[in-house]
Protein backbone atom coordinates (compact mmCIF):
# COMPACT_ATOMS: atom_id res chain seq x y z
CA UNK A 1 0.00 0.00 0.00
CA UNK A 2 0.95 3.29 -0.83
CA UNK A 3 2.08 6.02 1.62
CA UNK A 4 0.03 8.97 2.23
CA UNK A 5 1.86 10.95 4.76
CA UNK A 6 4.90 11.86 3.01
CA UNK A 7 2.98 14.35 0.42
CA UNK A 8 1.00 15.58 3.70
CA UNK A 9 4.02 16.22 5.25
CA UNK A 10 5.93 18.01 1.93
CA UNK A 11 2.86 20.25 1.51
CA UNK A 12 2.62 21.43 4.94
CA UNK A 13 6.20 23.04 4.66
CA UNK A 14 4.76 25.46 2.10
CA UNK A 15 2.82 27.50 4.49
CA UNK A 16 0.04 30.30 3.30
CA UNK A 17 -0.20 28.43 0.21
CA UNK A 18 -3.42 30.36 -0.67
CA UNK A 19 -4.74 30.33 -4.71
CA UNK A 20 -2.40 32.31 -7.05
CA UNK A 21 0.60 33.11 -4.13
CA UNK A 22 3.89 32.62 -4.28
CA UNK A 23 3.91 29.82 -2.35
CA UNK A 24 0.80 28.05 -4.33
CA UNK A 25 3.49 28.00 -7.32
CA UNK A 26 6.36 26.61 -5.23
CA UNK A 27 4.18 23.95 -3.85
CA UNK A 28 2.96 22.98 -7.23
CA UNK A 29 6.67 22.94 -8.48
CA UNK A 30 7.53 20.56 -6.03
CA UNK A 31 4.55 18.22 -6.62
CA UNK A 32 5.64 18.37 -10.55
CA UNK A 33 9.09 16.94 -9.21
CA UNK A 34 7.94 14.72 -6.80
CA UNK A 35 6.06 12.95 -9.41
CA UNK A 36 8.58 12.67 -11.80
CA UNK A 37 10.63 11.30 -9.65
CA UNK A 38 8.16 8.72 -9.22
CA UNK A 39 8.15 8.08 -12.30
CA UNK A 40 5.34 9.56 -14.06
CA UNK A 41 5.38 11.83 -17.35
CA UNK A 42 3.92 15.08 -14.89
CA UNK A 43 3.49 18.25 -16.14
CA UNK A 44 2.60 22.23 -14.97
CA UNK A 45 0.30 24.18 -16.75
CA UNK A 46 -1.18 27.90 -15.88
CA UNK A 47 -4.42 29.32 -15.92
CA UNK A 48 -5.39 32.84 -15.32
CA UNK A 49 -8.27 32.97 -12.99
CA UNK A 50 -10.43 35.59 -10.49
CA UNK A 51 -10.21 33.60 -7.05
CA UNK A 52 -11.59 36.49 -5.25
CA UNK A 53 -14.83 34.51 -4.57
CA UNK A 54 -15.33 35.78 -1.29
CA UNK A 55 -14.63 39.48 -2.65
CA UNK A 56 -17.00 38.68 -5.35
CA UNK A 57 -19.83 37.55 -2.80
CA UNK A 58 -19.69 40.66 -0.45
CA UNK A 59 -19.85 42.81 -3.85
CA UNK A 60 -22.95 41.03 -5.12
CA UNK A 61 -24.32 41.45 -1.29
CA UNK A 62 -23.37 44.96 -0.96
CA UNK A 63 -25.28 45.68 -4.84
CA UNK A 64 -28.22 43.72 -3.18
CA UNK A 65 -28.68 45.59 -0.11
CA UNK A 66 -27.95 49.29 -1.73
CA UNK A 67 -30.65 47.92 -4.59
CA UNK A 68 -33.27 47.57 -1.63
CA UNK A 69 -32.75 50.61 0.09
CA UNK A 70 -33.01 52.94 -3.45
CA UNK A 71 -36.09 50.69 -4.05
CA UNK A 72 -38.16 51.56 -1.82
CA UNK A 73 -38.04 55.46 -3.23
CA UNK A 74 -36.78 54.97 -6.04
CA UNK A 75 -38.30 51.43 -7.33
CA UNK A 76 -36.71 51.33 -11.10
CA UNK A 77 -33.12 51.49 -10.50
CA UNK A 78 -33.27 49.53 -7.52
CA UNK A 79 -34.96 46.71 -10.21
CA UNK A 80 -31.83 46.83 -12.47
CA UNK A 81 -29.37 46.66 -10.25
CA UNK A 82 -30.67 43.81 -7.99
CA UNK A 83 -31.84 41.93 -11.33
CA UNK A 84 -27.88 42.39 -13.10
CA UNK A 85 -26.61 41.54 -9.47
CA UNK A 86 -29.17 38.36 -9.29
CA UNK A 87 -27.83 37.28 -12.88
CA UNK A 88 -24.32 37.82 -12.30
CA UNK A 89 -24.09 35.97 -9.21
CA UNK A 90 -25.90 33.18 -10.75
CA UNK A 91 -23.71 32.95 -13.53
CA UNK A 92 -21.02 32.06 -10.74
CA UNK A 93 -23.17 29.85 -8.71
CA UNK A 94 -23.30 27.76 -11.88
CA UNK A 95 -19.17 27.66 -12.47
CA UNK A 96 -19.08 30.39 -15.29
CA UNK A 97 -17.40 34.11 -14.85
CA UNK A 98 -19.86 36.32 -13.58
CA UNK A 99 -20.73 39.95 -14.42
CA UNK A 100 -18.75 41.93 -11.74
CA UNK A 101 -16.70 39.05 -10.51
CA UNK A 102 -15.04 40.33 -14.55
CA UNK A 103 -13.77 43.17 -12.92
CA UNK A 104 -11.99 42.03 -10.35
CA UNK A 105 -7.74 41.25 -11.46
CA UNK A 106 -6.83 37.79 -13.05
CA UNK A 107 -3.98 36.02 -11.12
CA UNK A 108 -1.74 32.81 -12.23
CA UNK A 109 -2.71 29.38 -10.58
CA UNK A 110 -1.04 26.03 -11.98
CA UNK A 111 -2.14 22.66 -12.16
CA UNK A 112 -0.35 19.96 -11.97
CA UNK A 113 -1.24 16.76 -14.05
CA UNK A 114 -0.05 13.16 -15.03
CA UNK A 115 -0.55 11.37 -18.10
CA UNK A 116 -3.62 8.51 -18.44
CA UNK A 117 -2.45 5.12 -20.52
CA UNK A 118 -3.98 4.60 -23.71
CA UNK A 119 -7.16 3.17 -23.94
CA UNK A 120 -10.03 2.31 -21.37
CA UNK A 121 -12.20 5.13 -19.83
CA UNK A 122 -9.69 7.69 -18.58
CA UNK A 123 -10.07 8.59 -14.71
CA UNK A 124 -9.21 11.93 -13.60
CA UNK A 125 -8.18 12.01 -9.96
CA UNK A 126 -8.22 15.56 -8.81
CA UNK A 127 -7.54 17.26 -5.65
CA UNK A 128 -6.90 20.85 -4.43
CA UNK A 129 -3.54 21.70 -3.23
CA UNK A 130 -3.85 25.11 -1.52
CA UNK A 131 -4.78 25.85 1.85
CA UNK A 132 -8.48 27.04 2.63
CA UNK A 133 -9.05 30.32 3.69
CA UNK A 134 -9.93 30.61 7.38
CA UNK A 135 -12.62 32.32 9.07
CA UNK A 136 -15.68 31.24 10.92
CA UNK A 137 -17.94 32.86 7.70
CA UNK A 138 -16.35 30.18 5.51
CA UNK A 139 -18.88 27.25 6.50
CA UNK A 140 -21.77 29.98 6.00
CA UNK A 141 -21.16 31.21 1.98
CA UNK A 142 -18.52 28.85 0.63
CA UNK A 143 -20.27 26.94 -2.71
CA UNK A 144 -23.33 29.52 -1.31
CA UNK A 145 -23.69 31.62 -4.70
CA UNK A 146 -26.97 30.09 -5.91
CA UNK A 147 -28.44 31.12 -2.61
CA UNK A 148 -27.30 34.68 -2.88
CA UNK A 149 -28.42 35.39 -6.48
CA UNK A 150 -31.51 33.60 -4.76
CA UNK A 151 -31.91 36.78 -2.39
CA UNK A 152 -30.94 39.21 -5.22
CA UNK A 153 -33.57 38.02 -7.24
CA UNK A 154 -36.05 38.20 -4.71
CA UNK A 155 -35.15 41.89 -4.28
CA UNK A 156 -35.72 42.60 -7.75
CA UNK A 157 -39.01 41.16 -7.71
CA UNK A 158 -39.91 42.89 -5.09
CA UNK A 159 -38.19 46.13 -6.71
CA UNK A 160 -40.41 45.18 -9.73
CA UNK A 161 -43.71 45.52 -7.44
CA UNK A 162 -42.91 48.62 -6.27
CA UNK A 163 -42.17 49.92 -10.11
CA UNK A 164 -46.16 48.66 -10.36
CA UNK A 165 -47.06 51.03 -7.65
CA UNK A 166 -47.69 48.05 -5.44
CA UNK A 167 -47.34 48.79 -1.57
CA UNK A 168 -47.81 47.52 1.84
CA UNK A 169 -46.56 45.88 4.79
CA UNK A 170 -46.48 42.73 3.42
CA UNK A 171 -44.15 44.08 -0.03
CA UNK A 172 -42.11 45.41 3.03
CA UNK A 173 -41.73 42.09 4.95
CA UNK A 174 -41.18 40.33 1.52
CA UNK A 175 -38.29 42.76 1.14
CA UNK A 176 -36.54 42.83 4.35
CA UNK A 177 -36.41 39.10 4.79
CA UNK A 178 -33.76 38.86 1.67
CA UNK A 179 -32.11 42.46 2.48
CA UNK A 180 -31.11 40.68 6.34
CA UNK A 181 -29.99 37.70 4.26
CA UNK A 182 -27.69 39.51 2.15
CA UNK A 183 -26.13 41.37 5.10
CA UNK A 184 -25.38 38.50 6.81
CA UNK A 185 -23.44 37.09 3.16
CA UNK A 186 -21.75 40.64 3.02
CA UNK A 187 -20.69 39.87 6.84
CA UNK A 188 -19.36 36.20 6.27
CA UNK A 189 -17.86 37.07 2.89
CA UNK A 190 -15.86 40.20 3.98
CA UNK A 191 -14.81 38.60 7.30
CA UNK A 192 -13.27 35.40 5.04
CA UNK A 193 -11.84 37.86 2.41
CA UNK A 194 -9.86 39.45 4.89
CA UNK A 195 -9.10 36.19 7.03
CA UNK A 196 -5.47 34.72 6.70
CA UNK A 197 -5.13 31.28 5.00
CA UNK A 198 -4.96 28.67 7.74
CA UNK A 199 -2.72 25.59 7.91
CA UNK A 200 -4.21 22.36 6.07
CA UNK A 201 -5.71 20.82 3.37
CA UNK A 202 -2.71 18.66 2.57
CA UNK A 203 -5.11 15.25 3.37
CA UNK A 204 -7.10 15.80 -0.34
CA UNK A 205 -3.75 15.83 -2.54
CA UNK A 206 -1.81 13.27 -0.80
CA UNK A 207 -4.55 10.65 -1.02
CA UNK A 208 -4.59 11.72 -4.60
CA UNK A 209 -1.38 11.25 -4.99
CA UNK A 210 -1.39 8.32 -3.03
CA UNK A 211 -4.80 6.90 -5.29
CA UNK A 212 -2.88 7.16 -8.25
CA UNK A 213 0.28 5.77 -7.28
CA UNK A 214 -1.38 2.37 -6.50
CA UNK A 215 -4.28 2.19 -9.51
CA UNK A 216 -1.03 2.56 -11.33
CA UNK A 217 1.07 -0.42 -10.00
CA UNK A 218 -2.31 -2.02 -9.83
CA UNK A 219 -4.63 -1.19 -12.74
CA UNK A 220 -8.41 -1.16 -12.70
CA UNK A 221 -9.44 -3.32 -15.68
CA UNK A 222 -11.66 -0.59 -17.40
CA UNK A 223 -10.35 3.01 -16.49
CA UNK A 224 -6.78 4.74 -17.06
CA UNK A 225 -5.91 6.72 -14.31
CA UNK A 226 -4.80 9.83 -14.52
CA UNK A 227 -3.66 12.74 -11.40
CA UNK A 228 -4.85 16.68 -11.21
CA UNK A 229 -3.41 18.30 -8.47
CA UNK A 230 -5.32 21.31 -9.17
CA UNK A 231 -5.33 25.29 -8.12
CA UNK A 232 -8.47 26.01 -11.43
CA UNK A 233 -10.51 22.93 -11.99
CA UNK A 234 -12.88 24.49 -13.97
CA UNK A 235 -10.78 26.15 -15.92
CA UNK A 236 -8.84 22.84 -16.95
CA UNK A 237 -12.53 21.58 -17.59
CA UNK A 238 -13.42 24.21 -20.11
CA UNK A 239 -9.77 24.06 -21.67
CA UNK A 240 -10.08 20.29 -22.21
CA UNK A 241 -13.39 19.82 -22.79
CA UNK A 242 -12.99 16.15 -21.94
CA UNK A 243 -15.77 13.48 -23.88
CA UNK A 244 -18.17 12.57 -20.80
CA UNK A 245 -18.14 9.23 -22.72
CA UNK A 246 -14.54 8.86 -22.34
CA UNK A 247 -14.39 10.47 -18.63
CA UNK A 248 -14.66 9.91 -15.08
CA UNK A 249 -13.78 12.89 -12.55
CA UNK A 250 -13.17 11.71 -8.75
CA UNK A 251 -12.60 14.63 -6.83
CA UNK A 252 -10.98 14.42 -3.62
CA UNK A 253 -11.99 17.69 -1.37
CA UNK A 254 -11.69 18.57 2.61
CA UNK A 255 -14.90 17.37 4.07
CA UNK A 256 -16.87 14.07 4.66
CA UNK A 257 -19.12 12.24 2.55
CA UNK A 258 -19.90 11.93 -0.90
CA UNK A 259 -21.56 13.42 -3.67
CA UNK A 260 -22.72 13.11 -7.31
CA UNK A 261 -25.81 13.73 -10.21
CA UNK A 262 -24.53 10.46 -12.02
CA UNK A 263 -26.64 7.47 -11.22
CA UNK A 264 -23.91 5.41 -11.06
CA UNK A 265 -21.35 6.71 -9.93
CA UNK A 266 -23.78 7.49 -6.75
CA UNK A 267 -24.84 4.01 -6.42
CA UNK A 268 -20.53 3.13 -6.80
CA UNK A 269 -20.01 5.61 -3.62
CA UNK A 270 -22.93 3.91 -1.42
CA UNK A 271 -21.60 0.34 -2.55
CA UNK A 272 -17.93 1.42 -1.23
CA UNK A 273 -19.39 2.73 1.74
CA UNK A 274 -18.67 6.42 1.39
CA UNK A 275 -21.06 8.17 4.23
CA UNK A 276 -23.61 10.63 3.96
CA UNK A 277 -24.58 12.34 0.66
CA UNK A 278 -23.55 15.98 0.47
CA UNK A 279 -24.75 18.66 -1.75
CA UNK A 280 -21.79 20.17 -4.17
CA UNK A 281 -21.85 22.16 -7.27
CA UNK A 282 -21.58 20.74 -10.68
CA UNK A 283 -18.81 20.91 -12.31
CA UNK A 284 -19.41 21.22 -15.98
CA UNK A 285 -21.04 17.75 -18.42
CA UNK A 286 -18.51 15.45 -16.86
CA UNK A 287 -20.02 12.35 -14.95
CA UNK A 288 -18.15 13.40 -11.14
CA UNK A 289 -17.61 11.64 -7.89
CA UNK A 290 -16.81 14.24 -4.79
CA UNK A 291 -15.47 12.20 -1.87
CA UNK A 292 -14.88 13.84 1.46
CA UNK A 293 -11.21 13.28 2.39
CA UNK A 294 -10.29 14.42 6.75
CA UNK A 295 -7.33 12.79 7.39
CA UNK A 296 -4.40 11.71 4.93
CA UNK A 297 -4.19 8.19 6.64
CA UNK A 298 -4.92 4.85 5.37
CA UNK A 299 -8.42 4.26 5.83
CA UNK A 300 -9.33 7.76 3.53
CA UNK A 301 -6.98 5.68 1.16
CA UNK A 302 -9.08 2.61 1.35
CA UNK A 303 -12.13 4.61 0.88
CA UNK A 304 -11.01 6.24 -2.30
CA UNK A 305 -9.53 2.85 -3.46
CA UNK A 306 -13.40 1.00 -2.50
CA UNK A 307 -14.73 3.80 -4.89
CA UNK A 308 -12.53 3.46 -7.67
CA UNK A 309 -13.15 -0.60 -7.88
CA UNK A 310 -17.03 0.01 -7.73
CA UNK A 311 -16.93 2.82 -10.46
CA UNK A 312 -14.85 -0.11 -12.56
CA UNK A 313 -17.20 -2.50 -11.77
CA UNK A 314 -20.12 0.17 -12.85
CA UNK A 315 -18.57 0.03 -16.32
CA UNK A 316 -19.93 -2.19 -19.08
Amino acid sequence: MTAVAPIAEGLARFEARGPCTDAERRAAAWLHDELRDAGHEAWVETHWVRPQWPLSIALHATVGVVASLVAISEPLPGLIAAAVAAVSMALEGVGLPGLLRLALPRRATQNVLTVPDEGGVTLLIAAPYSAPRGGFGRRLIEGRQLWVAAALLIVAVCAGLRALDLDGLWLGLLQFVPTIALLLALAAAGEVAVADYVPGGEAPPAVAVALHDELRRNPPDRLAPALLLHGALRAHLRREKPDRRTTVLVELGPGSGYASSHPKLRAAAEAAGAGKRVRRPRLGRVPTLWIGVDSADVEALDLALACVDAIDAELP
